[in-house]
């Protein structure tokens, strides 16, 4: 029986459970909820047999909860115990590909593979200034005005042009359905109560695959354990510099992985060329 809810402490998760096969679990971006994937899993189910999960982290989407110390991976390892999946490949996007990663280091006979686009990284370090081009600066000052003015429809507004629209000269460039969707998920999470502290933020995934990276590059070379996990990185060509560089990076620290830059997509490449991203995860299944 296809599981639609999955309670994990304090919190009731949404879940979308479809299909049969392989198990793949979706992670939403920080801006987005579930139904970010809704196109990606349709093109998936057309390629492939597999059972597509997705679910609303708390503070999003369908999602309820009261505010309390929590996980996000360990909200994940329940998603993956309440459906009965043993091991699963991670697809994430930005907050949500940092909650695989992680939970790829915490748990890996549970992950059988991760999607990593647009990713955040745990324990990353802050993009020097150089990184971040004059436009988004701008906006992303102007976002901050709007949240000291509690102007949210504004904020959301700004933070659609941030991520959606991509990079200078561009506003208002994906319109239609995907600007609709963008604007409802993230609207539900701007106007979302506490979800208490996540305990996750002392997590350093940064340094910890900087340490299996330096070891394994080691002259005379050793034998280390390392992050086995087969591993694709995709990222926008019109998403912010300093994320594109971060991809990038971890593509070369998480090595063997495949890197994969998307024409013409910004930050949630997964709702901007869903068929293509739903090419890329089905060629390792």
């Amino acid at each position: 029986m296809a599981v639609t809810s999955v309670q994990s402490g304090l919190a009731t998760l949404a879940v979308t459970d479809r299909g049969s096969g392989a198990a793949l679990v979706f992670l939403h971006a920080g801006v987005a909820d579930k139904r970010s994937w809704g196109e990606v899993i349709e093109a998936l189910a057309v390629l492939k047999p597999i059972r597509s999960v997705a679910y609303d982290r708390r503070g999003f989407g369908a999602s309820t909860w009261l505010p309390e110390p929590h996980s996000h991976v360990g909200d994940l390892i329940a998603v993956l115990d309440a459906c009965s999946i043993e091991s699963a490949m991670l697809v994430g996007c930005s907050q949500g590909a940092k909650v695989a990663l992680d939970a790829s280091l915490a748990y890996p006979e549970r992950i059988s593979g991760l999607v990593l686009i647009s990713p955040a990284v745990s324990g990353a370090p802050k993009p020097p200034d150089s990184m971040f081009a004059t436009w988004s600066r701008l906006l992303m000052d102007e976002i901050e005005m709007a949240e000291m003015s509690d102007d949210l429809d504004s904020v959301n507004e700004l933070e659609a042009r941030l991520w959606l629209d991509g990079s200078v000269g561009w506003d208002n460039r994906v319109q239609g359905t995907p600007r609709d969707l963008f604007l409802d998920m993230n609207g539900i999470a701007l106007r979302a109560d506490d979800v208490g502290e996540c305990v996750d933020d002392t997590l350093n995934a940064w340094k910890r695959l900087r340490k299996l990276e330096a070891r394994a590059n080691a002259l005379p070379p050793v034998k280390v354990p390392s992050h086995r996990i087969s591993t694709k990185i995709v990222s926008g060509d019109l998403d912010l510099p300093h994320v594109s560089n971060r991809a990038e990076l971890l593509h070369k620290m998480m090595a063997p992985s495949e890197y994969f830059n998307i024409d013409r997509c910004a930050h949630l490449v997964e709702m901007q060329a869903p068929s293509q991203v739903a090419r890329i995860i089905a060629s390792n299944l």
